[in-house]
């Protein structure tokens, strides 16, 4: 089956069933239910749901020691073949094969959100975490890169951990890809529903100056539907701005119609979502020998407040900034540290019994 059937199949069955889904989410959709086809080697949808139990095996293949697909992809690949379920050329697939696929998929949920209520370092998290002292550090060894080397690729590089660091900005989801920048006064009227940045430009005649004022502008994320718009004003003063100057300034020596915030280095198209997190994967790998997403970024800024010092409104401010509820921010994106195990009566006693270590020089 081509990835347009798909495409076919699921905007008519959303037409019928009234149901509105954004591009991005329906090309996640796409790629799944091929990729789900392509596991049990069938070439139909209902496929998917009388032959649910090969698809089980599948999902519990162990890679090493660990599962090969984690909970949350599971829980995402079962969404698909609910949805697909709910489709005109699945209506004679019996409910009781349907009832299996819900009930498999309450299961994984109720799994996530167990794991949810812990919340504490995953092995992988504690392999990877970024403290808020190793961030300050890598920002200022990317910044004395960017002087000494130059380059608009070690340029890029820096303005995207600027945007992820919380510093200036709460770090968003991975929004960022497509955004381009505009200095066109009814920019909110031609793009309503596009993600960019608004460029400020003023003049100083009397120094020959020229300044440059930013703000982000999310019209289209995970939860715009929800929450609506929102904007960011980037302070003039800070590092950021300095360096999204400089960024936009080198993207004006291209005669492309649109310019991109962050393009492939490769081929200067558009950034992708999908590339985005490659890209900062590559950049954390380079600089901290750690493998990080944007996802990761959310998760450690929460993590690494100070929660104790940190007022309920405050913590509601950051919530909105970073587009979600102040109950997701404390029960999904905050983790921490697993408790250290205590020593019984019965053990601290067994260690008070063995003999002391000899010291270097033989004494007790």
């Amino acid at each position: 089956m081509e990835e347009k059937n798909v495409y076919e199949d699921m905007e008519r069955n959303n037409n019928i069933n009234n149901i509105e889904i954004k591009q991005s989410t329906s090309k996640a959709y796409v790629r799944n239910i091929l990729k789900l086809m392509k596991f049990i080697d069938c070439s139909s949808y209902d496929c998917l749901i009388t032959k649910f139990n090969e698809l089980t095996k599948h999902f519990e293949i162990i890679d090493g020691d660990k599962p090969l697909y984690s909970d949350n992809t599971i829980k995402n690949y079962c969404n698909c073949i609910i949805m697909v379920g709910t489709w005109d050329l699945c209506k004679d697939v019996p409910d009781k094969d349907k009832i299996i696929v819900n009930e498999y998929h309450m299961q994984i949920k109720d799994k996530i959100n167990k794991k949810k209520l812990d919340n504490v370092k995953t092995d992988a998290q504690k392999e990877n975490w970024i403290t808020t002292k190793e961030f300050d550090e890598l920002i200022k060894k990317m910044r004395k890169h960017q002087k000494s080397a130059g380059g608009i690729d070690n340029l890029q590089d820096f303005i995207i951990m600027l945007l992820y660091s919380g510093k200036w900005i709460k770090p968003l989801r991975n929004d960022y890809a497509g955004m381009f920048f505009t200095n066109e006064y009814n920019a909110n009227q031609l793009y309503p529903n596009i993600n960019y940045i608004k460029v400020d430009i003023s003049k100083d005649l009397s120094h020959n100056d020229i300044s440059h004022k930013f703000t982000i502008i999310l019209n289209d994320d995970k939860v715009s539907k929800h929450y609506g718009s929102k904007s960011y004003n980037i302070n003039k003063q800070s590092i950021l701005s300095t360096y999204l100057t400089e960024l936009y300034i080198a993207r004006q020596e291209h005669d492309d119609t649109k310019k991109y915030l962050l393009v492939n280095p490769q081929d200067n198209l558009p950034m992708s979502k999908n590339n985005l997190t490659k890209n900062i994967q590559r950049i954390t790998k380079t600089w901290l020998n750690k493998k990080v997403s944007t996802s990761a970024m959310r998760h450690m800024y929460i993590s690494n407040l100070d929660h104790n010092k940190t007022s309920n409104k405050k913590l509601a401010e950051i919530a909105a900034d970073m587009r979600h509820s102040l109950p997701t921010q404390q029960q999904n994106y905050k983790i921490v540290e697993p408790p250290q195990e205590k020593l019984s009566k019965s053990s601290i006693k067994h260690l008070l019994k063995e003999e002391p270590l000899e010291n270097d020089d033989g004494s007790a």
